[in-house]
């Protein structure tokens, strides 16, 4: 937008700086990293002939300018685990959900952006879409089968790394929170159930018709988890 009446007339060696002009920046802007632009200035001479100058610089230059925008990359991801199974005692083969909230924490789009989680098998799952401006957020969600070592733990702590691309190719990541402005690993609690059974069974092995002293009975302790 320019703002400023045109000069009427600018006598030699006069500068004057009344006209102004604003620009509103865009994404795209960011991403690149500046706003580059020039300007064509127009006046008279004493005879009416068109005097031009395309903007520079320095006075004797016509090169573009360049105006530095601030960039920031960063991306958060938030990892949460639902267990599915018995809430009284979990067992093998149970299932716990996990979501994955990944978030454009900066003020430049990313792209490409994957998940990585060792303890899921997960290799450089695409997050869908794969592409976020700026305070985009998206989700993804997998599933995990318990073992009998995490119902003896009685939990299943784990990360996982989101990463992808800034706008000049450079690498942005964030190990897995429980929030975006933390870096704590997810715990998901399983329901424990510790009991023991004892069954005691006893067989006389003396004469069948007439016990007496000596004989021997023999008891078998069976004891289940």
């Amino acid at each position: 937008i320019i703002t400023g009446n045109p000069i009427a007339s600018l006598a030699p060696g006069v500068i004057d700086t009344s006209i102004r002009g604003t620009y509103v920046i865009k994404q795209a802007d960011v991403d690149a990293g500046n706003v580059t632009n020039s300007a064509l200035v127009t006046a008279e001479d004493p005879q009416n002939n068109n005097v031009t100058d395309i903007s520079g610089t320095t006075l004797t230059t016509d090169d573009q300018t360049v105006t530095p925008v601030t960039q920031t990359s960063a991306i958060a991801l938030v990892k949460t685990g639902v267990y599915k199974g018995d809430a009284t005692k979990a067992k093998v083969g149970d299932v716990i959900t996990y979501t994955f909230m990944v978030t454009n924490t900066g003020n430049v789009t990313l792209k490409d952006i994957i998940i990585n989680d060792a303890k899921l098998g997960t290799n450089n799952l695409p997050l869908v879409p794969g592409t976020l401006a700026p305070a985009a957020f998206a989700t993804i969600t997998q599933e995990y089968t318990i073992t009998q070592a995490d119902i003896d733990a009685g939990t299943v702590t784990n990360t996982a790394v989101a990463k992808g691309q800034d706008p000049q190719g450079s690498d942005v990541q964030d190990t897995s929170g429980t929030a975006i402005d933390n870096d704590a690993v997810t715990e998901t609690a399983l329901p424990k159930s510790a009991s023991i059974a004892l069954v005691k069974t006893g067989v006389y092995n003396g004469d069948a018709t007439k016990a007496k002293v000596g004989d021997v009975i023999t008891y078998t302790f069976m004891v289940t988890n």
